[in-house]
């Protein structure tokens, strides 16, 4: 059942704690009380229909809201594609590259850790050069494009489905490969972190392709 502006947000992050950091993007924290989204939105300067569309993607949920959504105004769709990047580039890298190398400094024996490393680095690089064309060719083309003009090439959309896949890859790697002497809390924070992130890549990906 598709989420709409009068949805209380509370019951939402419960059932979804993956939407925690969408609704952050907009500047809306935990401690929301029993307010709908609506109320949420309008207290912090945000569109709740355009909140609704995003949240209904995020979801998987599919039907006019969330296929209209490229009718927003392009300077909310890249506000909010720039917010996601700012999560992905100060917060859930960093994170994963911290205790991934703690995770290494704090086993006995690394065997493959190290491969699995190098494996996080080239695919952090991928992610950050994607954010770099964003900022440098996809946001701008997204600003100045018209209804009609193809706002996403099919190079880009390829690209985007490579990056969710070789994280999820490299979470895969762990959960099938992975040998050695290590510490397992600091390995279930790494894999859990990688995959959160993936995840979230391949549904910042769907809603690249609904703004195109």
């Amino acid at each position: 059942m598709s989420v709409n502006i009068h949805s209380r947000l509370s019951t939402l992050l419960f059932e979804n704690p993956e939407l925690i950091t969408v609704v952050n993007r907009f500047g809306i924290t935990l401690g929301v009380g029993d307010k709908s989204i609506e109320t949420l939105c309008r207290r912090n300067g945000a569109d709740p229909e355009f909140v609704v569309a995003i949240i209904n993607v995020s979801l998987g949920h599919s039907d006019s809201t969330t296929s209209n959504l490229k009718e927003f105004a392009p300077s909310l769709i890249v506000d909010y594609l720039r917010k996601t990047n700012s999560y992905y580039a100060t917060a859930m890298l960093p994170n994963i590259e911290r205790h991934l190398k703690s995770l290494v400094n704090h086993s006995e024996k690394r065997d493959n850790l190290d491969l699995l490393k190098q494996f996080f680095h080239e695919a952090q690089e991928q992610l950050q050069r994607r954010i770099r064309h964003d900022e440098d060719v996809f946001f701008p083309a997204l600003l100045e494009a018209g209804e009609n003009e193809e706002r996403y090439p099919c190079d880009r959309q390829e690209m985007d489905m490579q990056i969710a896949d070789k994280f999820a890859d490299l979470a895969n790697f762990f959960i099938v490969h992975l040998k050695g002497k290590y510490d397992h809390n600091l390995c279930r924070g790494v894999v859990t972190a990688i995959v959160t992130l993936s995840k979230d890549i391949a549904r910042n990906n769907e809603l690249r392709l609904l703004f195109s």
